[in-house]
């Protein structure tokens, strides 16, 4: 009996080793534990670079500021000490069409830039105002663009303040500091001290438009405040027919003429 027994134990031993080498390494219930736990991990570091990247200015689109109506004044450059010499300008835009207002110092606000829409491409029209006398010179369609939205950004009384935008070399590597309101829109902020100055930079968060710098600079006890470039009014919805349609009866209008081909001017000359 103690035989049978013995033997018995020993085949039990016998088959729970067997039993043993054929069971898979890691945990039996969760053989997929370690590659959980390495998932696991990843999201961890997925939201360390996102935090990093939300403290980074993103890229906008260069159109974000254009709708169908939109109304934007801003200074390419401003002098707090000599008001008088400051040009504000103002975008005023309504379906297809566009206006460059010129206001300098406490002068009169006058329209200095039509651009409008055609099916031969955009149209720009400069007015010139010499004295009492009016002159409009109106240029060739620019073929190559049919969309104010598309060509606005990329004139040159635009690119100094919108052209400027977070996604250039001088604020993509910095990072976003704080957060405040102007002009009623939301702008995250980007300071930069050298410790003689601050500059703050407001920019818009919706469209990437910068909308202030401004620079503090204290030596001794001497504070002065600098701002360059910045936008005094931002406004969708409030321009009229009037506001587009330049009356130009009183200008002297001349017309760009497109350039003769060599071909024309050799049977001219003939």
């Amino acid at each position: 009996m103690k035989k049978i027994l013995a033997l018995l134990l020993s085949l039990i031993f016998i088959f729970s080793l067997a039993a043993c080498g054929d069971k898979p390494s890691g945990n039996e219930e969760n053989p997929n534990q370690e590659e959980q736990q390495v998932e696991q991990k990843q999201p961890e570091n997925k939201q360390e670079e996102k935090k990093e990247d939300k403290n980074k200015p993103k890229e906008y689109n260069p159109t974000a500021w254009i709708k169908d109506n939109t109304s934007i004044s801003f200074y390419l450059l401003y002098n707090e000490q000599k008001p008088e010499v400051n040009q504000l300008l103002t975008f005023k835009i309504l379906d297809g069409k566009a206006v460059l207002y010129s206001k300098k110092g406490e002068g009169e606000e006058q329209p200095i830039t039509i651009y409008e829409e055609t099916d031969e491409g955009i149209v720009v029209t400069q007015l010139l105002y010499v004295g009492d006398a009016k002159a409009a010179m109106v240029n060739l369609p620019k073929a190559d663009h049919h969309d104010l939205k598309e060509y606005l950004p990329k004139t040159g009384n635009v690119m100094a303040v919108f052209g400027a935008r977070a996604e250039k070399d001088n604020y993509k590597n910095r990072e976003i500091t704080g957060s405040a309101e102007y002009l009623g829109r939301k702008c995250d902020l980007i300071e930069k001290d050298s410790g003689v100055s601050v500059q703050t930079v407001y920019l818009d968060k919706e469209t990437g438009i910068i909308m202030k710098i401004e620079t503090v600079t204290k030596i001794n006890d001497t504070e002065t405040r600098n701002i360059s470039s910045y936008v005094t009014g931002f406004e969708y919805g409030t321009v009229t027919e009037d506001d587009v349609n330049i009356d130009l009866s009183d200008f002297k209008i001349t017309y760009e003429e497109p350039e003769e081909n060599t071909e024309n001017k050799e049977v001219a000359a003939e």
